[in-house]
């Protein structure tokens, strides 16, 4: 058991390892981003990118703060109640599949560990719509992981017989996803590249 426990113990040490090595990787990446692109390249800097994406969709704070909410998965469930009442299998497929999701998505928050925008901005850097959020969980989006989830299994539930209408249909729910999931953006709550 000694030796078991040893192997585990240098397993544990080395993740950890590996982790607080990516950590630095990723803080070394964005200050040398920052530094060597000024604000004004949209690609390249992070705040340049969070506040074009967010001062455009602040316009609409209403509409923004409204579709936000499609990332909770009790709201999207509820919507999709109406399409789905008569099928367990759908409902079989969205729980298990929102289970995966969650944990992959804390289990990477955790990883990560890449602060919200309010934490690592001062807020006249961009517009917060509804709460302001803080902390070290910003990657990945836990909506954007939802929203992308529920539309997967509408995609695969009314998906059409023909080949043409099958390659409109996944245009129309990535585009549709992609819209939902960058309203995390306009109520700056992530950086573009968590959703």
């Amino acid at each position: 058991h000694l030796k078991y426990s040893f192997v585990i113990v240098l397993k544990k040490e080395l993740v950890l390892e590996l982790k607080e090595t990516f950590d630095f990787i990723i803080f070394i990446a964005v200050i040398a981003v920052r530094k060597t692109f000024p604000v004004a390249s949209i690609g390249c800097s992070l705040i340049t990118s969070l506040t074009f994406i967010n001062s455009k969709l602040s316009l609409f704070p209403n509409i923004i703060y409204n579709l936000t909410q499609l990332g909770d998965f009790i709201i999207i469930s509820s919507l999709l109640s109406i399409l789905f009442i008569n099928t367990p299998k759908f409902w079989d497929s969205l729980l298990s599949a929102s289970i995966i999701s969650a944990i992959f998505s804390r289990v990477l928050k955790d990883f990560f560990a890449i602060p919200r925008p309010a934490q690592f901005y001062d807020n006249y850097s961009f517009t917060v719509i509804g709460k302001s959020l803080h902390g070290f969980n910003s990657l990945p989006s836990g909506h954007s992981i939802t929203i992308f989830t529920a539309l997967t299994l509408v995609a695969f539930a009314f998906m059409p017989k023909k080949t043409s209408s099958k390659i409109i249909w996944f245009c129309f729910i990535i585009c549709s996803g992609l819209l939902l999931a960058s309203t995390r953006v306009g109520v700056g709550a992530h950086h573009p590249l968590d959703v």
